[in-house]
């Protein structure tokens, strides 16, 4: 699990679907994560150390000293035992002081490091969780945006996100505990195999049910977590309609919150129903166990009892015999759940490496070769490319070409490929067949990070960041988020300058309502924001995804004014289903069923009367009187 060692991810690696569905998942971990242990437990500490390793190192030690604490607490528990009886016997009492008070001692101080290592696990579970955390972030930050279409991929993230947070604590204090039950047991072992090696050897043989028990308790944790991920992410997905910003309004609208509480609480019932059948398994088996156990250990006791009875130990043996079948339960009872515990957790951390050496393996394989950092020119090649999920091609053939100094349009009904051609362009995307080139050269075999880095885009379901009106614009390239006057001048140039300055605090004020102190803005002027950053940017290709779709007519037209003037000498391409905003384009792509169904200039397309003419003179009527020459309004 070398991904979860170290920080430095790969990036750009397309998640791969596991080919078997979940029950075959569950059925070729269940075989081999003995195997695996070995590994899987090593990566896990290592982790654990390189998130807090001085934490890490005093609670090793303060289980340690706590072990061998524990099994010397017996011997001097028999030590004290004998002196009481010696006292019984004509000795005076102050004979039993030194022994006391070793216990008294050893006794405090059992229970003052106790205290202290579970507050230092406290601290050591929150580094580790945002270790964790951080790894699991990146892997899913540099999946490919195709993998965000795979249902598998949000399984596997969802399951990855919690396991990489978890388990590798739940393994560090598992071993920890392992640690202390070994120190203590090695002690209770060699106590009891002096008195009565028979108890010894009769006491460990009635832990092996629990062993088996265990490991049958953590396959079928397994296989109920793996099967409940995707009911999970469904309710999860109906919690954020009932609470989130985004779809209050529409909730709200069409009263649809008691379908979706109602549909959440029919998720919550049969995953209630699913756990009650799959606890009672759990319980059958915990209580088979625990009888076998138990049973064989009333016959480590029975025989105890008839050693005694009949004068073949003594009395003192017998007690401390039976306190240390006891402690020896007590430790072997710990490092049978502790041994469950590391088992359960290989089946997951399995799960986790799985998903996490995916990207390893391909940033191993991804080209570093740097593109030339000046465009000139960005073509597709008779590219195809289909959605996981999709039953069609979104993008059929589409040959198209992008050069410095003009601005390529395209245009097309809903669904006609054009903001996957966009993205596609925005290297997002790669084709399944075919080539996109930059600069003549395949940018499969480019470094896509540097390739990426020359390019700005704004998205048509843009994002708006809970962050600082500045953060906002400076992350279009946020090493440069220092560069205050760069920032306000991309503000200027995006029209959003007036607003902004008009805030409490000006470009530092907080945008967004989820936040104490934050400012919403209309739509129009949260695209503008989004615009801005895109200008910040000052990258060599602008693809505008309609841009002005939640501009007015004016703020629309000031914008195109500006276009070639603000991205002078850089190709821009710009998708939208305003004509007007196309018009001036150099060169116009109508796109239909992911093809190139025609290319050219507006005057060129309107004169060949084709499928962009009648959307042309379509939307033109809109605007126009029945009789087809007065302007409405």
């Amino acid at each position: 699990m070398a991904a979860l060692a170290s920080n430095t991810l790969p990036e750009d690696e397309p998640f791969v679907p596991a080919p078997s569905p979940l029950h075959e998942l569950n059925a070729r971990r269940r075989h081999k994560p003995l195997r695996e242990l070995p590994t899987l437990l090593r990566e896990a500490v290592h982790l654990v150390w390189r998130a807090a390793p001085r934490d890490a190192t005093v609670i090793v030690v303060i289980n340690a000293v706590t072990g061998i604490l524990t099994a010397l607490q017996l011997a001097i528990a028999q030590r004290l035992l004998q002196a009481v009886l010696h006292v019984q016997n004509g000795r005076a009492a102050s004979t039993v002081v030194p022994e006391l008070t070793v216990f008294v001692v050893v006794l405090t101080l059992l229970g003052g490091l106790t205290l202290y290592q579970n507050e230092k696990k406290r601290v050591l579970s929150e580094l580790v969780t945002r270790y964790s955390q951080v790894l699991v972030a990146t892997a899913a930050a540099e999946a490919d945006l195709v993998d965000f279409e795979r249902p598998a991929f949000h399984d596997r993230l969802q399951r990855t996100m919690v396991n990489a947070t978890t388990r590798p604590v739940a393994v560090t204090y598992a071993l920890m505990d392992m640690v202390t039950s070994v120190f203590t047991l090695v002690g209770v072992i060699i106590a009891l195999a002096i008195v009565q090696p028979i108890l010894l050897a009769l006491a460990l043989v009635a832990f092996g049910p629990l062993w088996v028990v265990a490991r049958r308790l953590s396959r079928l944790s397994f296989a109920f977590d793996v099967e409940e991920t995707e009911a999970d992410r469904r309710r999860h997905y109906l919690l954020m309609l009932l609470s989130m910003k985004e779809p209050a309004k529409e909730l709200r609208a069409y009263e649809l919150a008691d379908f979706f509480i109602t549909s959440h609480g029919r998720l919550w019932d049969e995953r209630i129903g699913r756990l009650r059948r799959y606890t009672q398994r759990r319980i059958r088996l915990g209580a088979l166990g625990q009888l076998i156990n138990g049973l064989l250990l009333g016959a480590v006791v029975a025989l105890l009892v008839w050693l005694l009875s009949t004068g073949r130990t003594s009395v003192s043996d017998a007690a401390v015999a039976a306190g240390a079948i006891l402690l020896l339960g007590q430790r072997a009872s710990s490092l049978v759940t502790s041994g469950g515990q590391l088992y359960e957790a290989a089946l997951f951390l399995g799960d986790v490496q799985d998903f996490l050496d995916q990207t390893m393996e391909r940033r191993r394989e991804a080209p570093a070769q740097r593109p030339e950092l000046e465009l000139a020119e960005i073509r597709l090649d008779d590219v195809h490319f289909r959605y996981p999920s999709g039953n069609h091609d979104a993008l059929a053939g589409v040959s198209v070409a992008v050069h410095p100094g003009e601005v390529v349009a395209l245009v097309g009904a809903n669904g006609s490929g054009k903001t996957t051609l966009a993205k596609m362009l925005a290297q997002l995307y790669e084709p399944d067949t075919g080539a996109v080139y930059w600069n003549g050269t395949d940018a499969t075999t480019l470094d896509r990070v540097a390739l990426r880095d020359q390019i700005a885009i704004i998205f048509q379901d843009f994002e708006r960041y809970m962050f600082s009106a500045a953060e906002n614009i400076g992350f279009g390239r946020s090493d440069r988020l220092a560069d205050r006057g760069a920032i306000e001048d991309a503000a200027r140039q995006a029209g959003a300058a007036a607003f902004l300055e008009a805030l409490g605090g000006r470009y530092d004020a907080l945008l967004g309502p989820e936040f104490i102190g934050g400012s919403d803005l209309s739509i129009g002027q949260w695209q503008r924001v989004a615009i801005a950053r895109a200008f910040f940017r000052d990258a060599n290709l602008v693809i505008l995804d309609e841009p002005s779709s939640a501009l007015d007519a004016d703020a629309e037209a000031a914008l195109f004014d500006r276009l070639r003037e603000l991205c002078a000498g850089r190709a821009v391409v710009v998708v939208s289903h305003r004509f007007s905003t196309v018009t001036s384009a150099d060169r116009i792509y109508v796109l239909d069923a992911g093809r190139v169904v025609e290319e050219g200039t507006h005057t060129d397309l309107v004169a060949a009367d084709g499928a962009y003419a009648r959307m042309f003179h379509l939307q033109a009527a809109q605007y126009l009187d029945g009789d087809g020459g007065t302007l409405r309004g």
